[in-house]
């Protein structure tokens, strides 16, 4: 399986003066769920300092951790870059059943910062799209994953109050 190259990022745009996008990220297509409002997209930042084009899968991961790591400022990236920053919104997947907010809940349960990153596996079956459901729980099986949903999550959040 390959990792298809588009990453997201999940953060508080405001804390590092990342300011939402007016592009849309709603795009109308057989696999879109109309009952699930459009993610908030920041603008693309990448590392000042230390990376040439910052496209590369490693120069992408300093430019995340960097994101991750408390005490960043915004002076330490320029715009455009190569990761996609979005926006959870409050309440997480109890108030938006999406893959951003699935993320940052899935991180605070674990103790972490609300941050999270998103990645499509990209389909061995059909390479110009992504892995459905089916091809993902066999990736899973194949290496020892654990596959849940966005559903699961919100029930746990319902019954335990977290």
């Amino acid at each position: 399986m390959l990792l298809r190259n588009m990453v997201s990022f999940i953060f508080s745009c405001q804390l590092l003066d990342i300011f939402l996008s007016l592009v849309s990220t709603y795009t109308p297509h057989k696999y879109t769920m109309p009952c699930v409002p459009p993610t908030k997209m920041c603008h693309i930042p990448k590392l000042k300092i230390g990376i040439t084009t910052g496209i590369s899968a490693k120069e992408r991961a300093l430019t995340i951790n960097l994101l991750a790591k408390p005490g960043t400022k915004p002076d330490d990236f320029v715009r455009p870059g190569h990761i996609f920053p979005l926006r959870a919104r409050d309440n997480g997947v109890l108030t938006r059943d999406g893959h951003t907010e699935a993320a940052v809940d899935l991180s605070r349960l674990a103790g972490s910062s609300p941050v999270g990153v998103l990645c499509e596996i990209v389909s061995e079956e059909d390479p110009v799209h992504m892995a459905r459901l089916p091809e993902l729980k066999r990736f899973c099986k194949k290496h020892g994953f654990v596959l849940t949903s966005i559903a699961d999550l919100a029930q746990y959040r319902r019954d335990t109050g977290l």
